[in-house]
C-alpha cells in the first residue's frame, strides 16, 4: 500500500513538473516574439497600414505585460517604460485609424509615462454628452478591456457587460 502511495505521489509531482516545464517553454517562446511584433507593427505603421499595425502592436503590448509579470519563468523582463511604449504604439495606431477614444484609453493605462502624457495632449478633448448611451471601458490587464454597452430603449436602458477574465457576459435591463 505504501509503495503505491509513493508511486502515485512521484507520478503526480513529475506530471506537475512536466506541465510547469511546458508552460515555461511556451512562455519563453511567446516572450521571444515581442520584438518581432514591435518590428512588424512599426513596418505596417510606417506604411500607413494602421489596422495591420494595430494587431501587431496589441500583441506586443499584451505579451510584454504578461511576460514582465512572469519574468521568473520566461527569462525575459520588460521595463515599465518598454511596456508603456507598447501601449502607446497601440494608442497611436488607434488615433491614426480615426478612433481617438480608444487611443485615449490605451495612453491612459500608463498615465505617468512621458510618452503617454505627450500623446494624451495631442488628442482632441473628449466630447461631453448628457446621453448615458454608449460604450464604457476599463482596462482588465495585459492589453484587454472590460466593456459595458448602454443602449436607450424607450424609457429604460439596456446594459450589456462583457468581462474578459471572469467570462462574464450578461444583460441587465
Amino acid at each position: 500500500m505504501n509503495k503505491w502511495l509513493i508511486f502515485i505521489s512521484i507520478l503526480s509531482l513529475s506530471s506537475f513538473s512536466f506541465a510547469n516545464s511546458n508552460f515555461e517553454t511556451e512562455l519563453r517562446s511567446e516572450c521571444a516574439k515581442v520584438k518581432s511584433y514591435a518590428n512588424s507593427g512599426r513596418k505596417f505603421y510606417d506604411q500607413k497600414q494602421y489596422q495591420n499595425a494595430l494587431g501587431q502592436f496589441q500583441q506586443q503590448a499584451s505579451w510584454s505585460a504578461f511576460c514582465a509579470m512572469h519574468s521568473e519563468n520566461s527569462g525575459v523582463s520588460f521595463s515599465e517604460n518598454a511596456i508603456a511604449t507598447a501601449f502607446n504604439n497601440v494608442g497611436l495606431s488607434y488615433f491614426k485609424s480615426g478612433k481617438p477614444q480608444w487611443a485615449r484609453a490605451w495612453f491612459s493605462v500608463f498615465p505617468q509615462a512621458k510618452s503617454s502624457q505627450f500623446n494624451l495632449k495631442q488628442l482632441p478633448p473628449p466630447q461631453k454628452t448628457q446621453n448615458l448611451a454608449g460604450i464604457y471601458i476599463r482596462h482588465a490587464g495585459f492589453g484587454h478591456w472590460n466593456t459595458i454597452q448602454v443602449k436607450r430603449i424607450k424609457n429604460s436602458y439596456q446594459i450589456h457587460f462583457n468581462g474578459l477574465y471572469m467570462g462574464l457576459n450578461s444583460m441587465i435591463y
